[in-house]
């Protein structure tokens, strides 16, 4: 996983302003978590695998791509172009790929032959990663495919014969984990990568029923241009409460945090809680990923630019959302 550094070449800065309403992430809280959804991100930490990495390392974090089965409820398709030569680049230049859970979308699509065929390309280029021992995935909730409570156990005790998700029925010896903690060696300084539906009581305790919603119900409404109203990518409320949520025990653990779930691409400043979030490759024209290189994190997004000539064709271009920060930096913050 530790190679030597390249230096990266970003298309254009671009102030990124915390969405509005974080100044509510930082207000305080008590010191043990109060509801029974904290203590699934408790366990997480203790059952995390520790996967220590250095300044030679470069790491690159996606979540929530979706991949359907090509079909009309498939999200990951207009982005599928992009996110294949972003992995391409990243794939070149020697990093790491973290998957943040709910690479696949299995609740709509059921059938992880379908993913694999409506996406072979992509399937691919991540064997690549996995060939070279480059590649690391954590499960979400949309790659649940039962009613396993811990996909990574269904898919790795051999007591079940269906994976947890299209990925790993891939490439059946890629183990799915439900977090992963990873250590900045150079200082000690801790990340615990996560998907993020652990404090989502619909996602996580009432999973079951969800999934079977958005499989029948929502995914026909979804046709009509209807949006789930329990969703924290569509419903507004709903994720704001959830980055709460993940914000408050970022404080009581004093650890840091990167996930996903949301969709909603997050990257703090100095000063605020360091809740990371990487965001989804499903709305049309970009996907956002955070980059880890020579102890710095950093929120980036791919799209593609129009060309600088009159009639040139467009370019994919690569755009930091925000000034790198050192990860020992982001770990000290004020209460």
């Amino acid at each position: 996983m530790i190679t030597p550094t390249l230096p990266l070449h970003p298309t254009s800065h671009v102030a990124y302003r915390p969405p509005s309403g974080r100044n509510q992430l930082v207000r305080k809280c008590s010191p043990r978590p109060r509801f029974p959804i904290y203590r699934s991100l408790y366990e997480v930490l203790e059952t995390a695998p520790t996967i220590p990495f250095d300044n030679s390392a470069r790491l690159v974090f996606f979540g929530d791509c979706h991949r359907g089965a090509g079909d009309w409820s498939d999200q990951f398709l207009c982005n599928k172009s992009i996110y294949c030569q972003a992995l391409t680049y990243y794939l070149d230049h020697q990093f790491t790929y973290i998957e943040l859970g709910d690479g696949d979308e299995l609740w709509k699509s059921g059938s992880g032959a379908a993913i694999r065929q409506a996406h072979r390309e992509v399937f691919a280029l991540l064997r690549y990663f996995h060939r070279d021992g480059r590649l690391y995935k954590v499960w979400g909730n949309h790659d649940v495919i039962s009613g396993e409570a811990n996909p990574a156990r269904q898919s790795n005790n051999g007591n079940h014969d269906r994976p947890a998700s299209a990925l790993q029925e891939s490439s059946p010896d890629i183990q799915a984990h439900e977090g992963l903690l990873l250590k900045y060696l150079p200082s000690g300084t801790q990340l615990l990568a996560v998907h993020g539906h652990q404090v989502d009581l619909l996602s996580s305790r009432l999973s079951t029923l969800s999934r079977l919603i958005v499989g029948s119900f929502w995914k026909q409404m979804q046709r009509c241009g209807f949006r789930d109203p329990t969703s924290p990518a569509q419903n507004h409320a709903v994720r704001n409460r959830l980055e709460r949520r993940i914000a408050r025990w970022v404080k009581d653990t004093r650890r840091m945090v990167l996930c996903g779930h949301t969709h909603r691409p997050v990257f703090p400043q100095a000063g605020q809680v360091p809740y990371f979030n990487v965001g989804s490759c499903i709305y049309p024209g970009s996907i956002t990923c955070i980059e880890i290189c020579n102890g710095d994190i950093a929120l980036v997004k791919w799209h593609m630019s129009p060309g600088l000539r009159d009639n040139s064709q467009s370019r994919l271009a690569r755009t930091l959302l925000a000034a790198p920060r050192h990860l020992p930096d982001c770990a000290n913050w004020a209460d």
